[in-house]
């Protein structure tokens, strides 16, 4: 079961983690069913950031730090919020005709294809600690909800 995660393990041995904390949170993972990445964290064996580092070296791609990376507003208005809520994936910009998206799990090849064909352009994963995807994908949805709102009240406002 988490023979997928096996490069992720090994980058972070790679990065002086104990084989013996990451086999112990293996054996958490499958014994209560959580996901040994909620497992590694929950568990204080790495933060997000490190977590999200790790990961993207071992599938030899970019980790950018959400918090403080220059959102392209159209790369995100690209991929409808329902797929971005569903997949954990959030547009951040663009490049060589790509739609550059912040991922935590870029071997979730399922929802990497539900993008490119929502956007009809090619993926380019980049990694992204978890906590700070959930509040980008958070604070789209409330904005999502405010726009909705004012519409709303907008279109109320010229029916009366």
């Amino acid at each position: 079961m988490y023979h997928t995660h096996g490069p992720v393990l090994e980058a972070l041995r790679v990065r002086g983690l104990s084989r013996t904390s990451l086999d112990q949170a293996v054996l958490i993972a499958e014994k209560t069913g959580r996901s040994l990445p909620d497992v590694l964290v929950d568990e204080r064996v790495v933060t997000e950031v490190e977590l999200a580092e790790a990961t993207a070296e071992a599938y030899g791609i970019v980790s950018i730090d959400l918090g403080n990376y220059p959102v392209d507003p159209a790369a995100t208005a690209k991929i409808p919020a329902v797929l971005a809520r569903r997949h954990k994936m959030l547009g951040v910009g663009f490049e060589d005709g790509e739609i550059v998206v912040a991922v935590s799990d870029p071997g979730d090849v399922l929802a990497l294809d539900d993008i490119r064909a929502a956007t009809g352009l090619q993926v380019r994963p980049v990694v992204a600690a978890r906590d700070e995807l959930s509040r980008a994908i958070d604070r789209l949805q409330r904005a999502e909800t405010d726009l909705n709102d004012v519409a709303a009240s907008l279109a109320f406002e010229e029916t009366t």
